[in-house]
């Protein structure tokens, strides 16, 4: 197949768009960007409140904690664990901020300063 100089032309700029087109593609949109931080800085933020808050329980309470039944987050800054009752142990909330440590605990309804 012979291709003459208007062919060469049409077919590069084909290939050029057909380029460009998947490389726009694949790029994440803002508000992609955004979300993904987000989910990033809360699963950060969850990890170690789930580090602090077992180790805060222990100092007042003889309470073993697993999973937290329930997690409330800002998505920046701040993340409340919480612990419903069962097996044994009370409820349990603590919060967690984010280079402050654990800044509220509360276990079978009495508030604890940290």
């Amino acid at each position: 197949m012979e291709f003459n100089t208007p062919k060469k032309l049409l077919l590069g700029i084909l290939l050029v768009t057909g380029v460009g087109i998947v490389a726009v593609m694949m790029q994440d949109s803002p508000r992609q960007m955004a979300t993904d931080s987000y989910m990033l800085t809360t699963k950060a933020l969850t990890e170690k409140a789930r580090e602090a808050c077992p180790e805060a329980v222990r100092k007042h309470a003889n309470v073993i904690l697993g999973l937290p039944n329930d997690t409330v987050s800002d998505g920046q800054r701040q993340v409340t664990l919480n612990w419903k009752s069962g097996a044994g142990n009370p409820p349990v909330a603590c919060t967690y901020i984010l280079d402050q440590g654990v800044v509220a605990l509360t276990i079978d309804g009495k508030s604890y300063g940290s």
